[in-house]
């Protein structure tokens, strides 16, 4: 359950289910899942309506390099030198118009950085 399906309780309580399929012998995979935030069910028929919501996205596999969303390219990259310990992550997006055409020239694109961790072992 936990790897397809997950309850997340902080900042607000939301239900996801989501599934991955690779495409061929490719580095590529299908994302598809489903999100509902709780506190917007008051019935069943709630589930289905926003904002709860499906999604697909086009993803690398192995969880690193770009991966194309909705809202435009996300990368995920670590590099490790195991010689010194040092592992560095990186999660970051390049974000697409949302709507067409973009309200003003800083709608154009932005970037956001998601994640940055360095990590090191100490001896």
């Amino acid at each position: 359950v936990g790897k397809h399906a997950t309850v997340k309780l902080l900042p607000e309580p939301t239900l996801t289910a989501k599934g991955v399929w690779r495409i061929g012998d490719s580095r590529l995979a299908i994302e598809g899942g489903y999100f509902c935030p709780m506190a917007s069910v008051d019935s069943i028929a709630d589930l289905f309506r926003p904002p709860a919501g499906v999604y697909v996205q086009l993803v690398n596999a192995r969880n690193t390099g770009p991966h194309l969303t909705s809202r435009g390219l996300e990368f995920h990259e670590e590099v490790r030198h195991e010689k010194t310990g040092l592992a560095l992550n990186v999660n970051a997006e390049v974000g697409f118009p949302q709507q067409l055409p973009p309200s003003s020239v800083d709608d154009l694109l932005s970037l956001k950085i998601n994640q940055l961790r360095l990590k090191t072992r100490f001896p």
